[in-house]
């Protein structure tokens, strides 16, 4: 495996493909209800602009009780892999934030959790899991 250092102290490995699944692949490779409750957290390094872009995902991700996604801008620095797809990524968060609240506004309440300059992280929890949390959540857990 090959390797550059830039100059901004970041080092570009060369690792040829990766193989990909799609969220539909990973549902049913791990029996997973999606008319229960589960969460998922994307993490993909650039790669969620794909991901948002897939029809039959973003009905997937509708039906989570709670969705993290870390979203990157071509500013998120050395922190973040170089994939492929560098052409998808966005110079600011306007697009993202527009699909994020386009596709899960009328599903989910969205909270920005952290913004880290071309790094941000969003929750969305469902609507239903908000208006009952005092019975999902603290009737339990507080005595």
């Amino acid at each position: 495996m090959g390797y550059e250092d830039k100059s901004d102290g970041s080092r570009v490995y060369e690792v040829g493909s990766v193989d990909t699944v799609s969220l539909s692949d990973i549902i049913d490779e791990n029996n997973i209800d999606t008319n229960s409750r589960w969460a998922i957290k994307i993490d993909c390094e650039g790669c969620e602009y794909d991901l948002l872009q897939d029809w039959d995902d973003v009905q997937i991700l509708k039906k989570a009780t709670h969705i993290s996604i870390e979203v990157h801008t071509t500013n998120a620095g050395v922190n973040f892999f170089t994939t492929i797809n560098e052409s998808k990524i966005q110079p600011t968060f306007y697009n993202s934030e527009k699909w994020l609240r386009d596709y899960f506004a009328n599903t989910h309440e969205g909270f920005l959790t952290s913004d880290d300059g071309g790094l941000r992280t969003y929750v969305f929890i469902n609507k239903n899991v908000v208006e009952h949390k005092d019975e999902l959540f603290w009737k339990n857990l507080l005595p």
